[in-house]
């Protein structure tokens, strides 16, 4: 749709972001993270659509996979993370049948 080329370009400014996280410890994870969520969610708003919206936080959460963030270690991290998780559930579910499909497939991949 019309919002591809945003939704990417979203993407890669959080790629960056994932790329800047400093595993030293915890509290800078949390904070990293915190900021890429802020960031993603002001887009979100920008573009005002609930399909770029599950898209750009299940992206969220599978780059919270893909980077080995240790949400075993920390509550506070796993709580972010549950807590997207369980807002794309409530919003896939809002969404037209054809696209939950594939999105639910992707969500399960995350647990």
């Amino acid at each position: 749709g019309d919002n591809e080329g945003y939704i990417q370009s979203v993407k890669l400014e959080m790629d960056d972001l994932f790329e800047e996280i400093n595993f030293s410890n915890v509290f800078f994870i949390k904070k990293t993270l915190r900021k890429i969520l802020r960031n993603t969610n002001k887009h979100i708003r920008y573009v005002g659509d609930k399909t770029a919206e599950v898209e750009l936080l299940l992206y969220f959460c599978e780059q919270i996979r893909a980077k080995k963030i240790p949400l075993n270690k920390s509550v506070l991290l796993s709580n972010i993370y549950n807590s997207q998780q369980k807002k794309l559930e409530k919003l896939i579910a809002g969404l037209h049948e054809d696209l939950q499909y594939d999105f639910l497939q992707r969500v399960k991949e995350l647990h």
